[in-house]
């Protein structure tokens, strides 16, 4: 999709792939179901085309819609052979360093699930960090986030500029996130990661989400905090 572009590129800014079909954001009009959505008829022409060209091809074609293939074949072979990277996106897109924090305030799918745990009331979240920092980002795609409203310090950036994604992210000190792909971020832009989950302390598949990561980079270990009183000491820690 074309929103994801601005991750596709080197340290220079380059682009690291030799030809980009692009897809317009549609997120909003559908449900999401691992790497597979129910594509509006417009972008399934193009997607069509895509597969059609690419199975006449002499060139290996993944179906990573396949989401047996995709979890348990192709992201295991690309670790097992050491073929994930991530470049230092800071050096593209950091624009200064602040004292900010990028907050993602997730809605997305059930109101519990093991892996990524029960909602947070992310107005309480970014009310309970206020005083830590200048700046508080509350950033994500609004087909996946909660609506919140700016107040003082705190910047409601909801959208699907990933571009001023990746330059809060690069500028600010700190990352929170529940479990999910977000989690990753911190590899590219340098910044650590608070992973937060309510509901316990069980993360459903944390092992494996910390293995790929240590495969992408180690910048920084993931940090978690399981209420919001452990959220507010690991930040004080963070700024002493």
């Amino acid at each position: 999709m074309e929103l994801y572009k601005a991750f596709l590129v080197d340290e220079q800014g380059n682009s690291i792939i030799e030809e980009y079909v692009g897809l317009r954001d549609f997120f909003k009009e559908t449900k999401l179901d691992s790497n597979k959505a129910q594509e509006p008829e417009d972008v399934k022409s193009i997607t069509q085309q895509f597969i059609k060209k690419a199975k006449w091809s002499r060139l290996p074609y993944w179906n990573i819609n396949d989401e047996t293939f995709y979890w348990y074949t192709f992201r295991w072979w690309t670790i097992k052979n050491k073929y994930t990277k991530t470049y230092h996106l800071s050096k593209v897109y950091s624009t200064k360093k602040e004292n900010s924090v990028v907050i993602f305030p997730r809605n997305k799918g059930a109101s519990y699930h093991i892996n990524n745990g029960e909602n947070w009331d992310y107005n309480e979240v970014a009310n309970a960090v206020k005083p830590f920092f200048d700046k508080i980002y509350i950033m994500g795609h609004p087909a996946f986030s909660q609506d919140l409203k700016s107040n003082d310090n705190v910047e409601v950036l909801i959208g699907n500029d990933n571009k001023l994604l990746l330059e809060k992210c690069s500028n600010s000190k700190l990352i929170i996130t529940q479990h999910s792909g977000t989690v990753y971020l911190g590899e590219y832009t340098n910044t650590p990661i608070l992973i937060i989950y309510k509901g316990g302390n069980n993360i459903g598949n944390i092992k494996e989400t910390d293995l790929f990561k240590s495969h992408l980079g180690k910048k920084y270990e993931f940090s978690y905090a399981f209420s919001l009183t452990e959220i507010i000491n690991f930040i004080k820690n963070l700024n002493s």
